[in-house]
């Protein structure tokens, strides 16, 4: 399990103030000074978060009582190498053809549209997308995730050279220099990072990966909605990297209507100069760690379940984490009563 939601409570002064923060958001404000409405938008607040602590309390114990209808789910399993689908895909860019109006989903809906003039070359797999730093592709209707959003990002990426920073791929307004709110994905140094902010650095998460990239890496991103940092994972190489946390203070919402989801450029910071990118996909929900090496190529999906019925315990937890996130019913319908919760959070802050 990711981090449980937390609720902090600071007393500030028994005799001038109460402050609640409730998944990020503070509440409150000296007595003296509130009104009706106040006291009403506490109340609710103070209702939402019971709401939030009973989902995730429903989610933990869904996952420790799923046991026996996992062993079933074991049994039932096909034998064979077929792999699993992935749900929640929404769109998925090869980047194998290219024209002036852009490149085609082949999930289907809305394509990328072309930034500029990013060319082809030779990719992972077939071909892939060269950028220059000021041009790529912007994706109309896609990605337009808030806080409270469970989402996943995948993509083979490769850097020129180690640069102090590039954007890889973002929705957001603005730029680093000047203020942010969105979302973004960065090469820095050649770490990956992955942002979600309000306004950084006091409204703002942000974790990157110790280890560098270099070559063609397959870059995978997954975030749980908790507007917290230890609900974001990348991946690198199909692997969970270890990550350092630069800031988990996200409070706000992040959300930017005005821009689309973006890769390659952002003017006028620091685009992916000289990189490429190649198989691009998005996902509406969070993938679990073996969902991600199917999407990386790796055969640990395959190995797994052909180890049964004596999986290693490394191997049985990776099946029970992947069951969990896509089967066990008990368990999605608690995740989706805790989205429904913390997205009525974000909506009433309303900021």
């Amino acid at each position: 399990m990711k981090h449980a939601f937390a609720s902090t409570l600071f007393a500030l002064s028994a005799a001038t103030a109460d402050v609640m923060a409730i998944d990020g958001i503070s509440i409150g404000q000296p007595r003296e000074h509130r009104g009706g409405s106040c006291d009403g938008q506490d109340r609710k607040l103070a209702e939402l978060h019971t709401r939030i602590i009973a989902a995730e309390q429903q989610l933990s114990e869904a996952r420790k009582s799923a046991t026996a209808d996992f062993d079933a789910w074991l049994d039932k399993l096909p034998e064979g190498p077929q792999l699993p689908s992935l749900d929640g895909e929404t769109a998925r860019f090869h980047f194998d053809t290219l024209d002036r109006n852009g490149t085609p989903n082949s999930v289907g809906g809305n394509p990328a549209k072309t930034v500029g003039t990013p060319v082809l070359v030779d990719g992972k797999e077939g071909r892939a997308v060269e950028f220059n730093g000021g041009d790529g592709f912007t994706f109309p209707g896609l990605a337009h995730f808030t806080r409270s959003d469970a989402f996943s990002f995948a993509l083979w990426l490769r850097q020129a050279r180690p640069t102090p920073r590039a954007v890889v791929l973002h929705r957001s307004r603005a730029h680093a220099g000047g203020g942010i709110r969105g979302y973004e994905l960065l090469i820095e140094e050649g770490h990956v990072s992955f942002g979600l902010h309000h306004l950084p650095p006091a409204d703002s998460l942000k974790v990157v990966t110790r280890e560098k990239v270099s070559g063609w890496t397959h870059v995978a991103v997954t975030y749980d909605g908790s507007s917290r940092a230890g609900g974001l994972c990348i991946y690198l190489n199909g692997r969970a990297a270890k990550l350092e946390i630069i800031r988990d203070t996200l409070r706000n919402d992040i959300t930017c209507s005005e821009h689309d989801l973006a890769i390659g450029h952002r003017s006028p910071d620091a685009g992916f100069k000289g990189g490429s990118a190649d198989d691009f996909r998005i996902f509406t929900r969070e993938l679990s760690a073996l969902e991600v090496t199917v999407a990386a190529g790796l055969d640990d999906y395959t190995t797994a379940v052909q180890s049964i019925p004596t999986p290693t315990p490394a191997q049985r937890k990776a099946l029970f984490d992947f069951y969990i996130a896509t089967a066990h019913q008990p368990s999605l319908d608690a995740r989706k009563a805790l989205h429904a919760a913390r997205d009525e959070l974000r909506k009433l802050a309303g900021n």
